[in-house]
């Protein structure tokens, strides 16, 4: 998988922003999880873009398995989801530790 480098991610961020209706938004994710690989916080830094809480956490879902850098979850991606309800912040956290335990 390519690595999803800044400038591709503020391509895809502003993407997200213009693009109406969670079922596009979700077809944008499938194919970036399909191809690159990212940062935790790449991974916070697309959730930000999505104002419902429950598309942060299909996004979450769907991108888990690209996440690299799992050993830097807690200072990369846990300030990006601070806001999260406490249940939604736990199982994004979950989605992406479960898909990197073999």
């Amino acid at each position: 998988m390519t690595p999803l480098s800044d400038g591709s991610l503020g391509r895809l961020r502003e993407l997200l922003a213009q693009t109406d209706g969670m079922e596009e938004r979700e077809e944008i994710l499938k194919s970036v999880a399909s191809n690159y690989s990212m940062t935790c916080r790449h991974l916070g830094c697309i959730l930000m873009t999505l104002k419902l809480p429950a598309e942060r956490l299909k996004a979450a879902t769907l991108l888990a398995r690209t996440v690299v850098d799992c050993e830097n979850i807690n200072a990369d991606l846990v300030p990006y989801i601070a806001m999260e309800s406490h249940a939604n912040r736990d199982a994004i956290l979950k989605s992406i530790i479960n898909s990197h335990i073999k």
